[in-house]
């Protein structure tokens, strides 16, 4: 057990460094020079002046940002940083804001999502699958074993909003086309006393 636990801690390192890797070469290995799309500088154009002065601003994002270096000592500087939780600063979500308190604000709300996916997903299989194995090849076994595999190939992250959705809205009037026929069913009791 325990060379099992150690094999996938492993695994996962050895994953997150794969990650880390290709998102910095992402950027440094990219056509183009990342200071200049706008997306980390500011697009400035027209005079000759505001062109030096983002040449300028350019230059000092390239230093800020370790551009300037090599690919092999910007991912070792930019690694380094990453594992002290540093990850720098936003520069499309919310601009100028650290991205570790990008991540942190909207945490609370992505482990509520996840944990009722989870929750939801155990209600739901541990039932089924105890009637499905009482009554194995049957119409009720193979029926949910082809919606259990549509629900498995679900983002977890979707099969936890829809539910959360529903319920903010009342019943199951939230999922799209359901909602008109929650309507119906909802109106034709108002319908039939209007008419007693």
């Amino acid at each position: 057990m325990l060379a099992y636990l150690l094999k996938r801690l492993l695994l996962a390192a050895a994953t997150m460094f794969a990650i880390l890797l290709v998102s910095y070469l992402l950027l440094r290995l990219a056509p183009g020079d990342p200071t200049k799309t706008g997306v980390l500088g500011q697009d400035a154009g027209g005079s000759l002046a505001s062109d030096r002065t983002q040449l300028g601003v350019n230059e000092a994002l390239r230093k800020k940002l370790h551009l300037d270096k090599p690919i092999h000592e910007g991912f070792i500087i930019w690694l380094q940083a990453a594992l002290h939780g540093d990850f720098g600063t936003s520069a499309t979500v919310e601009p100028g804001r650290p991205v570790t308190e990008v991540i942190m604000s909207r945490l609370p709300v992505t482990l509520r999502l996840n944990l009722l996916a989870i929750l939801l997903t155990y209600l739901l299989a541990i039932p089924i699958g105890i009637a499905a194995a009482w009554k194995p090849d049957s119409l009720f076994d193979r029926s949910s074993a082809v919606t259990m595999f549509m629900l498995y190939s679900l983002p977890v992250i979707w099969v936890g909003l829809v539910p959360h959705a529903a319920a903010l809205r009342g019943l199951l009037c939230a999922a799209g086309d359901l909602s008109g026929v929650c309507r119906i069913r909802r109106n034709r009791p108002l319908h039939q006393r209007q008419h007693d």
